[in-house]
Formats: structure tokens, C-alpha cells, sequence
């Protein structure tokens, strides 16, 4: 059993034999030619792979800890087209822009989206969002706040948004993940972490 994990190979190991935009607008994608290490030794023969390059992103789980509840979004979202219905329930979250840092957009989103005010951030996790298409880098945190009333509709109409926010008790949240009803992959993991670490939220904020 290994103590620790780091990658065996680096990008030094990778072959980019070719290269070729294919669709260049907002989201950008290429295809690729390319050869890489094996682990048992020696290279690969020339695999075809596409990829989509996404700018990163900020999510914030809105968690009222006097309350004890979780301030949650509701839109429609392209990629649920085929569900029973593409309006989900999600986290707040927005790209990053250049020049700013994951928190900026994590308080700016959070004010454009929900209504709030973030009173403090606490880092959850970076991760990649479907690392064999995209680039995409995900940057998750549990934003302190005082919940607003429910109901409430934010968004950018510039944008095309059309929010809806929602007030929920923390374990009606945990028994949405359960049953299958939030489906956001950011959300189930930021909801799963607040399970884990509500009491010591809970136990610093007392202090």
C-alpha cells in the first residue's frame, strides 16, 4: 500500500504531434494528435483526442450557520436538455475573469446571483470538472452568510439568467442528494463536505 501518490510522468512524457483548432469561438476546441509514455515502458502509438479549453470557475455552497441552512439557485441549464426538466438546483458560481482571483468571483457572484453578502470563505476543494474533454478547473468554497428570505430572483438579464433562489433546512439539502434531485456535481460535493464538517463550522463560529 503506497503512503503517498505522485504522478509517475510529467508533461515532459507527452507528444503533441499535431495540433488543430477546430471550433474557435467562446468555447474554444481542438484536436489533437498525440503520443505518450506507457507505464510499462516505451511510447503509444498516435491517439486522436479533442478538447474543449475552458476558462476556471468559482462555486460557492451559501451556508447560514445560525439557521443552519443552505442558500441554493435554481436555472435552467443546457446540459440537463434531456432530463425530465433542465431547471436544476445548484450552487452559486461564476467564471473567473482575468484578472481576478477564485474569492473575488466567489463574493461577486454571490451578491449577482443569490442576494448575499458573503461574511467569510472557506476553501473546499479544486477540482477538474471532466478532465478526459475539458479543461475546466473548478474552485469550491462554503461562503458564510446571513440567509435571505426565500423566493427571491436574481440573475443577469444581460447574460441571460433567470435565478431563482431557494432557502433550505441543511438536512433537506442532504435529502435532495440523496434521493437524486441535485444533480451538479459541484453541489453534491460541497453539500457531502458541509455534512462532514458542519460541527466544526459550527463549534468555530460559536467561538
Amino acid at each position: 500500500m503506497i503512503k503517498d501518490w505522485v504522478p509517475q510522468y510529467t508533461q515532459n512524457d507527452l507528444q503533441i504531434v499535431k495540433e488543430l483548432e477546430v471550433y474557435p469561438g467562446y468555447l474554444l476546441v481542438k484536436q489533437f494528435q498525440i503520443k505518450f509514455r506507457l507505464f510499462e515502458g516505451g511510447m503509444s502509438h498516435v491517439v486522436h483526442r479533442e478538447l474543449l479549453f475552458r476558462p476556471p470557475a468559482a462555486v460557492v455552497l451559501l451556508f447560514d450557520s445560525k439557521l443552519d441552512q443552505v442558500v441554493m439557485i435554481e436555472q435552467i441549464r443546457m446540459g440537463a436538455i434531456q432530463d425530465e426538466s433542465p431547471w436544476i438546483l445548484e450552487l452559486v458560481a461564476g467564471v473567473i475573469d482575468d484578472g481576478e482571483n477564485p474569492e473575488f468571483t466567489a463574493h461577486r457572484e454571490a451578491e449577482e446571483e443569490a442576494g448575499c453578502v458573503l461574511l467569510s470563505l472557506i476553501p473546499i476543494c479544486t477540482y477538474l470538472v471532466s478532465p478526459g474533454i475539458s479543461t475546466e478547473k473548478t474552485f469550491v468554497y462554503c461562503g458564510m452568510v446571513d440567509s435571505p428570505s426565500g423566493g427571491t430572483f436574481h440573475g443577469l438579464a444581460e447574460d441571460g439568467e433567470d435565478i431563482k433562489v431557494h432557502v433550505l433546512k441543511r438536512e433537506m439539502a442532504y435529502q435532495l442528494v440523496t434521493e437524486g434531485k441535485i444533480t451538479s456535481a459541484s453541489a453534491i460535493i460541497a453539500l457531502q463536505w458541509l455534512q462532514l464538517n458542519h460541527k466544526d463550522i459550527l463549534s468555530k463560529e460559536s467561538l
